[in-house]
């Protein structure tokens, strides 16, 4: 019997096809010699998802092997606004979880407890006890403080 924890089968996510592996620098090189536009590399770049860094040393030698500065330029644009669209995203998503925050607020009864008919006003008519004097006890009802 195993001694670890429950074990958690995980479910293929919806529209799980076969993944596509990201776009390495040999798959760059063949597609620009074999006459690939610029626009069908960066399709290829964006379909597989993986949002593959291109570093300054892959673009030198990528384009000492021959790879056309219009391919390169291409690539590194379309990561540029890749990742524009996935700050904007997240600023989008932060922006709407604090307008319902604020709106949740903007809602919310402002009611102080102290005014709350569990709580009547300090000020307001309240029955009285004490002790006299002389050691009988007195009460009644009384308004103010």
């Amino acid at each position: 019997m195993p001694t670890g924890g429950p074990r958690i089968d995980r479910l293929p996510s919806a529209g799980a096809g076969p993944s596509v592996s990201p776009l390495s620098n040999d798959e760059i090189l063949a597609a620009a010699r074999a006459g690939a536009t610029p626009d069908a590399l960066v399709q290829r770049w964006r379909d597989d998802g993986a949002r593959r860094v291109l570093t300054a040393g892959d673009i030198v030698l990528l384009h000492a092997q021959g790879v056309p500065m219009a391919h390169l330029d291409a690539l590194l644009a379309a990561r540029e606004q890749a990742l524009r669209v996935d700050q904007d995203s997240r600023l989008a998503a932060e922006r709407a979880a604090s307008a319902a925050a604020i709106a949740a607020e903007r809602a919310r009864p402002l009611v102080c407890p102290a005014y709350s008919p569990a709580y009547p006003p300090y000020w307001g008519p309240r029955p009285y006890m004490g002790w006299g004097s002389g050691g009988g006890g007195y009460g009644g009802f009384r308004f103010g403080w």
